[in-house]
């Protein structure tokens, strides 16, 4: 099981953050001023949690925006206080993908949080993640391999309640884990620029014919 650090946590200087709030990075402190105002002292897991997620809300409300190093600083600050906030966590590797840094995000996943790997909350959004970075650093088998873990556990689009990209919006990766119909579409081009050509065309073909308008199946 992952530990969860309850070390002093650092949050902005107002004791409530909402998802609203807007700080530049350097607003962000590294003590827990903010939380002991509120509290009176160190806060029990249960109060810490829920600074945690309005942490969250702020990180990805700065990521909608376009605001990355305001998000990564809100990332970074609830993943002191819980290293298991995963959604922080793929919050931190879209914002590494969306500026084409494909290492960093094979850092974060693999190396410093592999945990989301695992976990089902997270799973099939960090494997296909993972994959992204594999392809932007040219490692198509790497991408096939997490393309395929991630299908064996996604849903279908239509019962997935993942958020659709809106094509030519400022953000490529948007959170939220992609739907079956996405993932072997990927993993058919993953496939075929890794050189099975015959496995990738089959599969392109089966996801066509129910989804005609996947777009790395159409590649």
């Amino acid at each position: 099981a992952a530990t969860v650090v309850m070390t002093p946590c650092s949050f902005v200087s107002s004791p409530k953050i909402t998802a609203a709030t807007t700080v530049l990075p350097t607003e962000v402190p590294v003590v827990a001023t903010a939380v002991r105002a509120q509290f009176g002292s160190t806060p029990s897991e249960s109060k810490t949690d829920g600074l945690v997620k309005d942490t969250i809300k702020s990180a990805l409300v700065e990521e909608s925006k376009g605001y990355f190093a305001r998000s990564k600083k809100f990332c970074e600050e609830a993943l002191r206080c819980k290293s298991d906030a995963w959604e922080a966590v793929l919050c931190l590797a879209r914002l590494e993908l969306n500026i084409g840094n494909g290492a960093e995000v094979r850092k974060i996943l693999r190396k410093d949080y592999p945990i989301v790997l695992r976990n089902a909350n997270s799973r099939v959004e960090a494997l296909t993640l993972a994959a992204a970075a594999a392809e932007v650093e040219g490692d198509w088998d790497e991408a096939a391999t997490d393309l395929e873990l991630a299908a064996k556990v996604a849903k279908p689009s239509s019962a997935s309640g993942s958020p659709t990209p809106v094509q030519g919006g400022h953000l490529k990766f948007v959170p939220g884990a992609p739907g079956l119909e996405d993932i072997l579409g990927r993993l058919a081009r993953a496939q075929f620029r890794a050189g099975e050509r015959e496995t990738a065309a089959a599969l392109a073909q089966n996801v066509l014919e129910s989804s005609p308008m996947q777009r790395e199946a159409c590649e």
